[in-house]
């Protein structure tokens, strides 16, 4: 039995799983039961009872009941493995197991803003933003001036998971050949957390709006920077201090491998840059997270070759 590869999301929303996987039988027989067993991080192994048909090749979907678990910054994992196929010991257990890393979704406090700038084609874009039912709780677009910036600032009801959805009509983001827009949100603090303008069709940031997290201390850690980017061979990450705190900083491929660690290092009130060395790293999209303190902020980096 084969838990064929329906990984999660890159990034999972608040503190529960729903998981999907794929069975495939690749045994002689059709299978009719079958025990998948799963787990997320060091959380107790839940079990599901699975029945139906599963004829020689075929593949079928399951959608696991939730889990609730205790999130964890720097990385959550998720176990699963199947047993007892028709009642029997399985005679090839070893691609019975599948393991996924995956990382926790921003959260942000009322309000969140959303800052868009349009680029040579602004009726090409529009956005929305939907909570964990998939009901739409805003949106923008399309926009009638080109290469202007706009903003929207939104204070939601209920903490939930949502997530902000941009499209770009013609295919091709705001950038580079026809302008230079972009898309920002921002979190209480006015602090970017999400941030994106190089795209196709779609693009989608999943967050966690927690409604009773009101202005923290503001100053403390002002908005890092990332030059150049994109980048070839070696990226300067800036950052200001408005006193001593404790700083890690992680930055993760696509997949959620991590490439570059600077864990809890204590910085002194300032100016600090960080040289990232990408001669090692395969060319794509990275993520750069920077921990200061009690406050977290992400942004993409690129690498060309």
């Amino acid at each position: 039995m084969l838990p064929a590869g329906y990984r999660p999301k890159n990034k999972n929303c608040g503190n529960i799983l729903t998981p999907k996987i794929r069975i495939q039988n690749l045994s002689g027989k059709t299978l009719t039961t079958l025990l998948v067993h799963y787990s997320v991080n060091d959380g107790p192994m839940a079990c599901y009872n699975w029945n139906g048909s599963l004829n020689f090749l075929d593949i079928r979907e399951i959608t696991l009941p939730q889990l609730t678990y205790n999130p964890r910054q720097k990385g959550n994992y998720f176990v699963v493995f199947t047993s007892n196929p028709n009642g029997q010991d399985d005679n090839v257990p070893s691609n019975d197991t599948l393991v996924c890393t995956f990382y926790q979704s921003m959260t942000a406090g009322n309000p969140v803003t959303v800052e868009i700038k349009t680029d040579n084609y602004p009726k090409e874009t529009t956005w929305k933003i939907v909570n964990s039912q998939g009901q739409e709780m805003a949106h923008g677009g399309p926009y009638p001036l080109a290469n202007t910036v706009t903003t929207q600032t939104l204070n939601f009801n209920a903490s939930d998971c949502y997530e902000f959805i941009v499209t770009d009509q013609y295919g091709d983001g705001f950038c580079c050949r026809h302008g230079n827009g972009y898309y920002k949100l921002k979190d209480q603090n006015n602090v970017v957390f999400a941030e994106g303008s190089s795209f196709t069709q779609q693009e989608s940031i999943a967050f966690f709006d927690d409604i009773t997290q009101g202005i923290q201390e503001t100053g403390l850690l002002s908005d890092f920077q990332l030059f150049p980017n994109p980048f070839d061979n070696t990226a300067t990450l800036s950052l200001y201090l408005a006193k001593d705190l404790n700083v890690t900083i992680i930055v993760m491929n696509e997949v959620g491998q991590i490439v570059f660690t600077l864990d809890k290092v204590i910085l002194k009130a300032g100016n600090h840059t960080v040289d990232l060395n990408g001669e090692s790293w395969t060319p794509g999209v990275y993520f750069v997270k920077v921990l200061a303190g009690d406050k977290l902020m992400t942004k993409k980096l690129s690498l060309t070759k």
